[in-house]
């Protein structure tokens, strides 16, 4: 998970007892990717600001600042301004992507797929005990975390290694450099691609092990 189980209600709580915003930034898990539209809806815990981009339109760069009318109203005309803002080409696909997502489904579909694909990963950390230390996500925002067996230290080439050969053998996957993989595929993802990318893995994990 993004945060620790718990974190979320008791940070709120905190908050609200001493009178602070709370802002989330879900420009990665935000727009279906945890499975539920908002990341922060599987804390049961609703902020006062929230940041969205990226899954905003799948497409072109936009981003969004959504938050309660008394936070909103609060600045005064001409107190707020963004360069780029309200930009109508970027505005539009915003829009259609977001009708796409509920036409398609999209949000209920990352959350199926990711049950499967979550599964399915967490097989390898049985396989692979000694350098797979965890796997875990919710949705289709999943990360494989490698260590070194030896000194317990993240396994970056290792990973990186994984990433690369991934790519040869046509799953599209990127380096981290920090010892550890991410499974994040479209949201409207096949199901049965999702779990041939989940056997490439395994399969370069292998061939990385000199299995």
């Amino acid at each position: 998970w993004p945060i620790p189980e718990g974190f979320a209600r008791a940070l709120a709580d905190w908050a609200r007892q001493h009178d602070i915003l709370i802002c989330f930034d879900e420009i990665q898990c935000g727009c279906g990717r945890s499975g539920k539209f908002f990341g922060f809806e599987h804390f049961g815990v609703t902020p006062d600001l929230v940041a969205l981009g990226k899954g905003l339109s799948a497409s072109l760069p936009v981003s969004a600042v959504l938050g309660s009318a008394s936070v909103m109203d609060e600045p005064e005309p001409g107190e707020m301004s963004s360069t780029q803002g309200g930009n109508p080409v970027c505005a539009a696909a915003a829009l259609a992507n977001l009708e796409a997502f509920e036409a398609e489904g999209l949000v209920e579909a990352s959350a199926r797929t990711g049950s499967m694909v979550l599964e399915a990963l967490r097989g390898l950390q049985q396989e692979f005990s000694s350098h797979v230390l965890s796997v875990h996500g919710p949705g289709l925002f999943i990360s494989i975390h490698l260590q070194d067996p030896e000194t317990g230290e993240p396994a970056i080439e290792l990973a990186d290694g994984i990433a690369i050969e991934a790519v040869r053998r046509g799953v599209l996957m990127f380096t981290t450099g920090r010892g550890m993989l991410k499974f994040t595929p479209p949201l409207s993802i096949d199901p049965e691609a999702a779990m041939e990318a989940v056997q490439v893995i395994r399969e370069c994990l292998a061939t990385g092990l000199g299995n």
